[in-house]
This record gives structure tokens, C-alpha cells and sequence, in this order.
């Protein structure tokens, strides 16, 4: 009797032992996901204030872009019409050329 009350007792010191071991592991394994949780708080609290912070230069960036867009088009019509302008005087100083020879 006494030997298997000492087996069980044995038994259950072992189980006890196990259960402690995963207790722990448990918490561990808390504290580590509560730290990830946290961390994760502070990582997606620190995008919103970048797109906060990002979005009112972004849509001047976009304002900008949208400006020079147009100086460019402007500029081209500038371009061809220098261009006209010069192949017109070209073609008038062949004609008074052609007339004076």
C-alpha cells in the first residue's frame, strides 16, 4: 500500500513538475504576445500619423504636378509657334531672295 501510495505521489509530484513547466511557458508565451500586441499599437499609431502627416504634402506634390503639366503644354505651344514663326521668316527671306535676283 505504502509503495504504491509512494508511486502515486511520485506520479503526481512529475505531473505537477509538467504542469508548472507549461504554466510557465504559458505566461511566457503571454507576455510575449501581449509585448507584440503593444508594439504592433505603436507601429500602426505611427503610420496613421505619417499618412496624416504625408497626405496634405501629397496632394500639394499632385497640386504642383498637375501645374507644371500645364506650364510644359504651354511651353511646347510656345516652342511650335517659335518654330512657325521661324519657318515663316525663313520662307519670306527665300521669297524677297528669289525676287531680287
Amino acid at each position: 500500500m505504502r509503495e504504491a501510495i509512494g508511486q502515486a505521489e511520485s506520479l503526481i509530484n512529475t505531473q505537477m513538475g509538467e504542469q508548472q513547466a507549461k504554466d510557465k511557458e504559458l505566461k511566457d508565451l503571454d507576455l510575449n504576445c501581449q509585448a507584440r500586441r503593444t508594439s504592433a499599437a505603436e507601429v500602426s499609431a505611427r503610420v496613421n500619423l505619417y499618412q496624416e502627416t504625408l497626405q496634405p504634402i501629397q496632394d500639394r506634390l499632385n497640386d504642383l504636378r498637375s501645374k507644371l503639366e500645364a506650364i510644359s503644354e504651354a511651353l511646347n505651344q510656345v516652342q511650335e509657334t517659335g518654330d512657325y514663326q521661324l519657318q515663316a521668316i525663313a520662307q519670306m527671306q527665300q521669297t524677297i531672295a528669289s525676287l531680287t535676283n
